[in-house]
């Protein structure tokens, strides 16, 4: 059994870090090196660490000044020695099997990343892992099959978590120094450079819905924007066929920071005019078919009914506040 890393990130998730932790050691897989990067928490995520340290001989704590995310999870791979390298965020969980699974199908088709399906979660719910028949179908994919799979809104995940790499697919690669979408910058990267991956529709990740995420805050970001602009140009030049699928990602990305501005009363008119003559550019090369109902509507009225979808923003403003 070939060692594994496991890199969590940490910062003020004191209310669910016993329970990630935990459902970590107690894998059936047990060549495990667990990273705990403490990004500074100011909670009391840094002593939980050490408790489990002083537990489980597998785990190591790094601790480090507050940098965000992507800084937390580059030290973590500066500091993995397995062969393998897997990623869980510090608000979720995973049942025993998560890694035996994701192991198993890697090494059985000689693939370079392994995926599993994921459950989400409301909040502090505790959730019975051992309820759901977790009955598997295996695909293999190539590397254009996975990552029009992924640019399709499917479960299979831009995000780094309910997967397992090869450690060398990280070789080259560092996250970039952004608040939020770092998965983004770096996915559609390593999946070009994998020459097979496999997915499983196995439930083995379980994934928070956490209100005070770094992700739900007020706050206008457009770092998911550059990523998804990013993942864009790298695809128009290696998968051009794909290109719709990653113009329309890029679309809801801008048609999302403009709906929070619009709700929040974020005032930046430049920004706005910005992403409107962004999604004017590209309105042609949209691919409604990957959209769901409610994503087509958004869409269409935003393109030929702007003044309908403002108005509908600020009844869903107000309808907040109540």
């Amino acid at each position: 059994m070939e060692r594994i890393s496991i890199i969590v990130p940490i910062y003020k998730v004191e209310k669910f870090l016993d329970n990630c932790i935990d459902s970590i050691v107690n894998q059936t897989y047990k060549n495990l090196e667990i990273i705990l990067v403490d990004d500074g928490s100011p909670d009391n995520c840094p002593f939980i660490c050490e408790k489990w340290a002083k537990k489980d001989n597998r785990i190591k704590v790094i601790h480090k000044k507050n940098g965000g995310v992507a800084s937390a999870r580059n030290i973590g791979l500066k500091n993995v020695s397995g062969k393998y390298i897997s990623f869980i965020d510090p608000d979720d969980f995973v049942n025993n099997l998560y890694i035996e699974k994701l192991y198993n199908n890697l090494i059985d088709n000689d693939a370079d990343i392994s995926i599993v399906s994921y459950q989400k979660i409301n909040g502090t719910d505790i959730y019975n892992t051992k309820k759901r028949n977790n009955e598997e179908n295996v695909k293999v994919l190539n590397s254009e099959e996975a990552i029009s799979i992924m640019s399709s809104y499917s479960k299979f995940g831009v995000e780094l978590w309910n997967k397992l790499f090869k450690r060398e697919l990280f070789e080259k690669i560092e996250f970039p120094n952004v608040k939020i979408g770092e998965d983004w910058f770096i996915i559609y990267d390593i999946f070009v450079n994998a020459q097979k991956m496999v997915l499983s529709d196995y439930v083995g990740y379980y994934y928070r819905i956490n209100k005070k995420g770094l992700s739900r805050n007020k706050t206008v970001s457009l770092d998911c924007i550059n990523a998804s602009k990013h993942a864009l140009d790298l695809i128009t030049v290696k998968y051009p066929n794909l290109r719709p699928n990653c113009v329309t990602i890029y679309i809801n990305e801008n048609l999302s920071v403009y709906n929070k501005m619009c709700i929040y009363h974020i005032q930046d008119k430049k920004l706005k005019e910005e992403i409107i003559n962004i999604v004017s550019t590209h309105k042609k090369e949209i691919n409604y078919g990957i959209l769901n109902s409610k994503k087509k509507i958004q869409f269409t009225l935003f393109l030929k009914f702007r003044t309908i979808y403002n108005f509908l923003l600020k009844i869903y403003a107000l309808l907040r506040r109540k």
